[in-house]
């Protein structure tokens, strides 16, 4: 798996999440990859 945290420029205090994993299971004839793309606000102090 893995995970990149980045700014967003054009909206400060929030972030762009990004999750890439590949599952542990087999599909026969087939390659799968997962992400998740997602944004979350800055933590409040």
């Amino acid at each position: 798996a893995k995970v990149v945290v980045e700014d967003i420029e054009d909206n400060p205090g929030f972030f762009r999440v990004r999750l890439y994993a590949v599952p542990h299971f087999q599909v026969e004839g087939m390659d799968v990859n997962l992400s998740l793309v997602s944004q979350m606000p800055k933590a409040k102090a």
